[in-house]
């Protein structure tokens, strides 16, 4: 009954969908391991890298071609990824994987720590988070149409469990697929 996707709907929907022949690799997209799952199947951050995650997905099929790839990072980190040049390369050599936007139009990593850091300083009286704000919007959805690739805008949590299974369906045909999931 929810109106929006939150972090935790996201992950819960995204462990329905892993199996033991998928790797999921994650910047800052929160999500969380499944107690079924395995060691060698989930890969978080390893440093304060933004745009990691796509990139290592690509390069965990390439290590594994045997195994369903999904990635996972924020806006802000598929920003820094470059997806054209990854989703195009995808197409390109053949490497389809599945990467999962969460999109709350923010870097909220770096939002976050300053609340918390200074939560009586200036931006939070004056609501000034200069740099922080990624509104309006990036349609990456658009973007990874334009490289060949699968892609959805889910802003329902309802949608979210068959826009996965859509996309994994695209990426076990050999197409590159990316949902660009509005979070809250």
């Amino acid at each position: 009954t929810a109106q929006s996707i939150t972090p935790p709907w996201l992950g819960a929907c995204v462990n329905e969908i892993v199996d033991e022949n998928t790797i999921v690799v994650q910047g800052n997209a929160a999500l969380t391991p499944s107690s079924q799952s395995r060691p060698g199947q989930y890969f978080g951050l390893p440093a304060s890298s933004l745009g990691w995650a796509l990139p290592a997905g690509i390069g965990a099929k390439l290590a594994a071609p045997e195994k369903t790839v999904i990635s996972a990072s924020g806006d802000g980190g598929t920003i820094f990824a470059n997806p054209e040049a990854c989703l195009w390369m995808e197409r390109r050599y053949q490497i389809p994987t599945l990467h999962i936007v969460s999109n709350n139009s923010r870097y909220a990593g770096v939002s976050f720590s300053l609340l918390r850091t200074y939560a009586d300083g200036y931006c939070v009286k004056e609501k000034d988070f200069n740099g922080f704000d990624l509104s309006p919007s990036i349609d990456f959805s658009l973007a990874a149409r334009a490289c060949g690739a699968y892609s959805e805008k889910v802003v329902s949590p309802s949608e979210l469990p068959g826009a996965l299974r859509r996309a994994l369906s695209a990426v076990h045909s050999g197409q590159a697929a990316l949902l660009d999931v509005s979070i809250q």
